[in-house]
This record gives structure tokens, C-alpha cells and sequence, in this order.
């Protein structure tokens, strides 16, 4: 009962009707678009500056929170496959 309601939002959304207007779809369309574009570029530009930052952090976290290299090793791993899955071709 309690993981069917945590992963609920994973269900299936119920269809939406089509535009059937065409001055309406290319609106959509053209508001959808620069959407996603901006994601993608903001999101790019997050990973880049993570990626970048968080290596020159890395010898002051180790120090600061007393994590051993292993586990930082782990996180830049975590980092470096998101970032690679996230890369467009």
C-alpha cells in the first residue's frame, strides 16, 4: 500500500485530446519548443559547473567531513555517468 502511493506520479497520465486548430498546435508547438530548449541549455550548464567545481572541492570536503577517498571516489563516479547519460550527440 505505502510504495503504491509513493510511486504513484510514476503512472500513466490520461490521454489528452488533440488540437484540433491548427493556429492553436503551432502556438503550442512554438511555446513548447523554446521550453525545452532552455531546459536543456540550463541544465548543460549546471552539470558543467558542477562538474568543474566540485573537483577543486573535493580535498576540502575530504577534510571538512572526514570522508575517505573511496566514497568520493564513488560520488564523482555517481557524477561523471549522470553527466555522461545527460550528454546529446
Amino acid at each position: 500500500m505505502f510504495l503504491s502511493n509513493m510511486f504513484s506520479f510514476l503512472k500513466v497520465a490520461p490521454d489528452v485530446p488533440r488540437i484540433a486548430d491548427d493556429s492553436e498546435m503551432r502556438k503550442q508547438y512554438k511555446y513548447w519548443r523554446f521550453r525545452v530548449v532552455y531546459a536543456m541549455l540550463f541544465g548543460d550548464i549546471g552539470f558543467y559547473f558542477v562538474r568543474k567545481s566540485l573537483a577543486v572541492a573535493m580535498p576540502v570536503i575530504e577534510q571538512e567531513f572526514n570522508i575517505p577517498k573511496a566514497h568520493l571516489g564513488l560520488i564523482l563516479t555517481a557524477f561523471g555517468i549522470t553527466y555522461g547519460i545527460s550528454v546529446r550527440n
